[in-house]
């Protein structure tokens, strides 16, 4: 392992997904993420690609997060929104009643069925794991973007470049 990968390697997780990676069959080590944002990007993708290839039986190219299939894209943005939004707002978890009708978590969000809720009870929470939230809520600051300071006047978010 060269020494741009190994140091990538701090995590479980890291090394899960880089094992992952190397032992795809079309795998050229050419092609290895060198950096933490290249690390989860694959790893979203690979998400998005497995809920649809288990949920519908259909292949999807998600090799970049910014040039999905249109019925994809609007899914991803709705659910990089919610993320951004709930680190905004220190918010992890969402009751079905209070997301969009045609809310599909894709595979990116943990459910929960039976919870009891403020309003009702048997209902169905979601919930992001931390690392997806955050990237996701990096996303979507990358792909909104502003000079900065209206994520930091509304949510207290500040750049880091």
């Amino acid at each position: 392992v060269s020494y741009d990968v190994e140091h990538l390697m701090t995590s479980p997780l890291n090394c899960n997904i880089l094992a992952y990676i190397s032992s795809s069959p079309d795998y050229d080590s050419k092609d290895a993420p060198l950096t933490m944002t290249q690390i989860y990007t694959y790893y979203i993708g690979s998400l998005i690609a497995n809920h649809f290839l288990e949920k519908e039986k259909r292949s999807v190219n998600c090799e970049s997060l910014e040039n999905l299939p249109k019925d994809i894209k609007q899914q991803f943005a709705i659910l990089s929104k919610l993320a951004y939004d709930g680190i905004s707002r220190q918010e992890y978890s969402w009751f079905d009643y209070k997301l969009p009708d045609n809310f599909q978590p894709m595979g990116l969000m943990n459910l929960y069925e039976n919870c009891n809720g403020p309003i009702r009870a048997n209902t169905v929470t979601y919930c992001f794991k931390a690392i997806i939230q955050e990237y996701l809520a990096a996303f979507y600051m990358h792909i909104n973007p502003c000079d900065g300071s209206e994520h930091q006047r509304r949510y207290g978010f500040s750049l880091v470049l």
